[in-house]
C-alpha cells in the first residue's frame, strides 16, 4: 500500500477506535484494519488458514524479505532453490521501467497460463509467511486448515512436510500435472470423447465464480446437465460466493440464466469433480511423502471436514479425496 492510503487507515483508526471502545464495538475498513473492543485474548485458539492454489500475483511478498531479511535463513530447509519456487520472473519482473496496469494485468495473464507456477509459488510464498508469524513474531497457531489446494500449503508450512524438491520435481515429471489434469486436459477428452487438442482450439475447459448461494445455482447446474453431465459445482467459497466449472459453453449459460456477470477464475486445472476419479490413484501416490508430527496443532482436512491424522497414507488420501469432489469451505470452517 503507498504511504497516502497507510495514512488515511491511520486518519480513520484514530476517529473510528474512539467510538468503538466508548460503544463496546468493532471496527474495520475495506482496506483490512480490524479492531474489537472485546478481544478473544487468553480465551481464544487461534487457526492459520491458507489461500488455495491459484493465488499468487505479480508483486506479492515485494516487502518481506526487506522487513524481515532473516527469513531467507528460515526457509533455506524448505527448497534448494527459492528463486525457482517463488518464480521470481513473474512475481517480481525485471522491467526497464515501471510497469503500468496493462503491462501487470498481461504479466498476471502470462502467469496464470502457468499452473505449476502458480502451485509452487503459493506454496513457497505460504511458508515464508508462516516463518514470519511463527518464528519471527512469536505466533502459534492452536490450528490449521487450507482453501482448496491450501491444504498443501497448511503441511509445508507447519513442517508436517518437509523440502519441497521432491513434489515439485514430481509436478514437471507427472502426466497428471503435465497433460492430464492440465495443459490438454486429457482426463476430460476422454470422458467426453473429444478428439486430441490442436493449435486455435476453443477451450473445452472454463471456471468462473459466481455471487450466489448453491442452493440457487444447483437447480440450474441440473437443468443444464439434464442430458450430459458438463458443469460441476467445485467450490463454495462463502454462502453466498460458488465456484463452478466444466465445459466452457454450458458455463457461461449457468452464468447466464442466474443472471450474474462472468468472471472467469484462473484455475488451469481440472479439480474438485468426479472426472480427477481417473488420477485418484496418482495423486494419492504423489501427496504419499514422509510427515512429521506437529505437537499442539490440530489439523483439518477437506477430504471427511475433520481433524486429520499426520501419517504418510493418510494424508496421501485426503488430498486425492478431495481432489475429486466438491469442497465446502464453510464447512470446514465451522468445525
Amino acid at each position: 500500500h503507498s504511504q497516502e492510503e497507510l495514512q488515511r487507515e491511520i486518519n480513520s483508526a484514530k476517529k473510528g477506535l474512539a467510538n468503538a471502545i466508548k460503544n463496546d464495538q468493532e471496527w474495520s475498513t475495506p482496506m483490512g484494519s480490524y479492531f474489537t473492543a472485546k478481544p478473544q485474548a487468553s480465551k481464544g485458539k487461534i487457526a492459520f488458514v491458507y489461500p488455495g492454489g491459484f493465488n499468487s500475483y505479480i508483486g506479492m511478498a515485494r516487502n518481506i524479505f526487506h522487513m524481515f531479511p532473516q527469513v531467507i535463513d528460515l526457509v533455506s530447509g524448505s527448497s534448494s532453490n527459492l528463486k525457482k519456487m517463488m518464480r521470481t520472473h513473474y512475481v517480481y519482473p525485471e522491467t526497464i521501467c515501471a510497469p503500468d496496469n496493462k503491462k501487470i494485468k498481461q504479466l498476471e495473464a502470462e502467469m496464470g497460463e502457468d499452473a505449476i507456477a502458480m502451485f509452487e509459488s503459493g506454496i513457497m510464498t505460504s511458508i515464508v509467511y508462516t516463518k514470519v508469524v511463527q518464528d519471527l513474531l512469536g505466533v502459534q497457531p492452536n490450528a490449521a486448515f487450507g482453501h482448496s489446494m491450501g491444504e498443501l500449503s497448511m503441511l509445508f508450512s507447519s513442517g508436517a512436510w518437509s523440502n519441497t524438491d521432491y513434489m515439485s520435481e514430481t509436478l514437471h515429471t507427472t502426466a497428471t500435472f503435465h497433460h492430464r489434469l492440465v495443459g490438454e486436459m486429457d482426463v476430460v477428452r476422454k470422458a467426453w470423447n473429444l478428439p486430441p487438442s490442436k493449435a486455435g482450439d476453443k477451450p473445452i475447459w472454463g471456471t468462473y465464480t459466481l455471487r450466489t448461494s448453491a442452493e440457487k445455482a444447483q437447480p440450474v447446474i441440473d437443468q443444464e446437465n439434464c442430458e450430459k453431465v458438463r458443469v460441476f459445482l467445485i467450490i463454495i467459497n462463502a454462502p453466498n460466493e460458488i465456484v463452478i466449472a466444466g465445459d466452457d459453453e454450458a458455463c457461461q449459460r449457468v452464468v447466464k440464466k442466474l443472471k450474474w456477470k462472468l468472471f472467469p477464475v484462473p484455475i488451469k486445472d481440472v479439480v474438485h469433480n468426479e472426472l480427477v476419479k481417473a488420477e485418484f490413484d496418482a495423486l494419492k501416490a504423489l501427496h504419499t511423502m514422509p510427515t512429521t508430527k506437529i505437537k499442539g496443532v490440530d489439523f483439518y482436512t477437506a477430504a471427511d471436514y475433520k481433524k486429520t491424522e499426520i501419517k504418510d497414507e493418510v494424508i496421501g488420501h485426503n488430498i486425492a479425496t478431495f481432489y475429486t469432489h466438491m469442497v465446502d469451505f464453510p464447512k470446514l470452517v465451522n468445525q
